[in-house]
């Protein structure tokens, strides 16, 4: 039972801190894209999880459409705040839509 409750904290934990640096990140991209940017493209993503392993961050769009969208115009950009708020080189990004991943076309 402990093993589990010590999973469970690590799990919220994890979730928190993915949490912020989700909202530091809107927080840059507002400062440098614009509010409309952040309203129409980025509010209805969240950064799903984070793989310091492979240095993978996941981020979950509302369809197809808004991931290939954030792809072809905010790639460069979301590759470089999130790499700094994360501290890391080499960032893969990996898009999932609820129903199946949409790798991004610069991974690595």
């Amino acid at each position: 039972m402990n093993k589990n409750f010590n999973k469970l904290q690590s799990n919220i934990k994890e979730r928190f801190s993915v949490q912020l640096i989700w909202e530091e990140f809107l927080k840059l991209i507002k400062e440098e894209a614009g509010s409309r940017v952040v309203e129409t493209w980025f509010k209805a993503v969240c950064l799903q999880k984070w793989n310091p392993e492979n240095k993978t961050v996941y981020l979950q769009t509302p369809n197809q459409f808004v991931a290939k969208w954030l792809q072809q115009h905010y790639l460069s950009l979301i590759k470089t705040h999130l790499a700094r708020l994360l501290h890391t080189d080499n960032l893969n990004l990996l898009f999932t839509d609820n129903s199946e991943p949409i790798e991004s076309p610069l991974v690595g």
